[in-house]
C-alpha cells in the first residue's frame, strides 16, 4: 500500500500529537492514538497531490535518511543522517558500522569511505566512479539488517545555451541596469533552471524553464567584464525534490554545484523521498555553461 502525501504535513500532525500524550493519562493517551491513526489516514488519501515514492510509516520511529546528489565532473558524496523524536536525546554519532556502496548498472559495485567515525559522509576516496551522462547508477546503504536503496539516471547532456548577451542601459552606483536575454535549446523537454552570476534567471525565480527564449532584467557591478550563466538540467527524482521544497522561496542564489547549495537532511523528514526502506534523495543533473558578453551603455 503505498501513500501519496506530504511527508512534512503528516510528521509534524504526528509530532504534535506525541508531545501531547506525555501529559495525558494512559486512556486518553489510547484516545489520542486513535485518533492519530485515523487523521493520518485521511490526511493521507487527501494528499495525493505530492509524491512520495517510498511507504509512509504509521507510527513515529527512527528511520535513516540518505542524501546525494550526482553530476558529471563532481566526486559522488552520500550523507547518512537519521530522523529524530521529540523527547528523545539527539544522537550526533550516526550509524557508525554502516556500509554504503554506489556502481554504475551493469557494473561491480564501489564501496565509499567514511570520511570519520562521527561524521557519516561518505566519498569516492579511490576515484572509482566516473559519472556520465545518460548512465543509470545505484546507491544502497547497509544498516544493521536493513538495507536502503536507490537509483538515478543522470540526464543526457542535450539541454544548451545557444547565444546570451546583457545590454546594459545605464548605470548608478557602481551598477549596470540591463537586460538579460538568451536562446537555449531543449531547455523545456525536461526540468531546467537558468542562473546568471549565481542567480535564478527568467520571469519565474528558481522555476523550471517554460521556454528556449529567456528574458530578464537586473542590475550587475559595472566592474565585470563579463557574466557566467549556467544551465541546470534535473533527473525526475531531483526535479520533484526541487519542486516540493519550493526552493526559489527559501534561497533565490546557490554557491557552487547544487548539492552544496540545496544541503542535506536538517532534522524534518524530506518533502519527496525516492529511497527504499528510508528517507532521502538521490538525484542527479547536468550542467551546460556560456560566457556572457556586457554591451555597455
Amino acid at each position: 500500500f503505498r501513500i501519496k502525501s506530504s511527508l512534512y504535513l503528516l510528521s509534524n500532525q504526528k509530532n504534535q500529537i506525541q508531545t501531547a500524550q506525555t501529559h495525558t493519562n494512559p486512556q486518553m493517551s489510547r484516545s489520542i492514538s486513535i485518533l492519530l491513526t485515523t487523521c493520518t489516514l485521511l490526511l493521507s488519501l487527501a494528499g495525493c497531490a505530492r509524491v512520495s515514492e517510498e511507504e509512509l510509516p504509521f507510527a513515529l520511529q527512527v528511520r535513516p535518511v540518505l542524501f546525494s546528489i550526482l553530476s558529471p565532473g563532481i566526486s559522488p558524496r552520500v550523507t547518512l543522517c537519521r530522523t529524530t523524536i521529540p523527547g528523545q536525546a539527539s544522537d550526533t554519532l550516526y550509524y557508525p558500522s554502516a556500509r554504503v556502496f554506489m556502481w554504475e548498472k551493469g557494473h561491480p559495485k564501489t564501496e565509499l569511505s567514511r570520511q570519520s567515525s562521527t561524521a557519516a559522509l561518505y566519498t569516492d576516496q579511490e576515484k572509482q566512479l566516473n559519472i556520465e551522462p545518460g548512465k543509470t547508477y545505484l546507491l544502497q546503504a547497509i544498516i544493521g539488517q536493513d538495507m536502503l536503496s536507490a537509483q538515478t539516471t543522470v540526464p543526457a547532456a542535450t539541454a544548451r545555451i545557444k547565444s546570451g548577451i546583457y545590454q546594459a542601459v545605464d548605470t548608478d552606483g557602481g551598477y549596470f541596469r540591463g537586460t538579460f536575454r538568451a536562446n537555449l535549446a531543449n531547455a523545456t523537454t525536461q526540468p531546467c533552471l537558468l542562473t546568471v552570476n549565481d542567480m535564478f534567471a527568467a520571469e519565474d525565480k528558481g522555476t523550471f524553464l517554460g521556454s528556449n527564449e529567456v528574458v530578464d532584467f537586473f542590475s550587475v557591478a559595472d566592474s565585470l567584464p563579463s557574466l557566467k550563466a549556467r544551465l541546470f538540467c534535473l533527473d525526475a527524482y531531483l526535479a520533484n525534490y526541487w519542486s516540493e521544497r519550493a526552493i526559489s522561496v527559501r534561497q533565490m542564489h546557490y554557491s557552487g554545484d547544487l548539492s552544496v547549495f540545496i544541503g542535506t537532511f536538517s532534522g524534518v523528514l524530506p518533502p519527496y523521498s525516492n529511497i527504499q526502506h528510508g528517507f532521502g534523495l538521490f538525484g542527479s543533473y547536468t550542467t551546460d555553461t556560456a560566457t556572457i558578453q556586457i554591451t555597455r551603455p
